[in-house]
């Protein structure tokens, strides 16, 4: 079984509820996701490797501050 998700780490976390409910369960998923890079920590890592992630991109739109701002993105 897998699952692919294009827009996983929303601000508001609740991704998280998932990835402990996919650890507590010993769910055996293996998955992917694009991951908005900022506001994440090594615990959030953790979670993420933990709860069966086989890989992650980070999605980051563009190389550019200027461009990054246009794009109404929070992180540079």
């Amino acid at each position: 079984m897998a699952f692919a998700d294009s827009v996983f780490n929303s601000p508001d976390g609740s991704w998280r509820y998932l990835l402990r409910a996919m650890v507590r369960e010993r769910l055996d998923i293996a998955w992917t996701a694009f991951l908005q890079p900022y506001g994440l920590d090594g615990e959030d890592l953790e979670l993420i490797r933990s709860s069966g992630a086989v890989g992650v991109e980070f999605g980051t739109d563009a190389a550019c501050d200027a461009t990054l701002r246009g794009l109404a993105k929070p992180f540079d």
